[in-house]
């Protein structure tokens, strides 16, 4: 639980230093979650 919540706080200090840069990749993660999203629905139908 200790770890864990060091490890937060850690993760937190690091997106302030590097804001930029996290939105840019949560951005590009959105982007692969809706094309596999998207290939998955395709595949389902398809079926």
């Amino acid at each position: 639980m200790l770890r864990s919540a060091s490890l937060v706080s850690g993760i937190m200090q690091s997106a302030d230093q590097s804001l930029s840069r996290i939105q840019d990749f949560h951005q590009l993660v959105r982007v692969c979650l809706g094309c596999l999203g998207a290939v998955a629905r395709r595949s389902v139908t398809s079926y």
